[in-house]
């Protein structure tokens, strides 16, 4: 959790400027609409894993059930989201294809896995850890 919360600590601020030159990805100048989706992006995707570190700490599930899933809730939006936004990210990286793609699977993956920690909380089962 202490590094989560460093890492939202640095990458957050440039992104409340408002100014694209303080971005840490140079959005593509054609692209309007780039650098305030990554902006939404960023902010959402940082939300996200506070609100996921809330998701595994044994003692909140614990002892507040309700916090816990209203947190679980909220994760989930956020990584939707912030994931359809990855998307869109992905696809218009001025990266290159090898960043294309790999970006489009990472945030495929992280949108099914956010949509299979949801169905397994509703189904109250835990999701499957591959171990054997």
């Amino acid at each position: 959790m202490i590094l989560a919360v460093a890492f939202v600590a640095f990458e957050i601020p440039p992104y409340f400027t408002g100014d694209p030159t303080q971005s840490r990805i140079q959005p593509e100048p054609q692209l309007a609409a780039y650098f305030p989706v990554l902006t939404a992006h960023v902010i959402l995707g940082c939300s996200a894993l506070l609100a996921g570190c809330l998701q595994v700490w044994p003692w909140l599930r614990a002892r507040h059930p309700r916090v816990h899933r209203i947190a679980g809730r909220v994760y989930v939006g956020l990584c939707i989201v912030a994931g359809i936004m990855a998307l869109y990210l992905a696809t218009n990286t001025p990266y290159g294809p090898v960043a294309r793609a790999s970006s489009t699977v990472l945030a495929t993956l992280w949108i099914a896995t956010s949509l299979a920690g949801l169905f397994a909380a509703r189904r109250k089962t835990s999701p499957p850890t591959g171990g054997g």
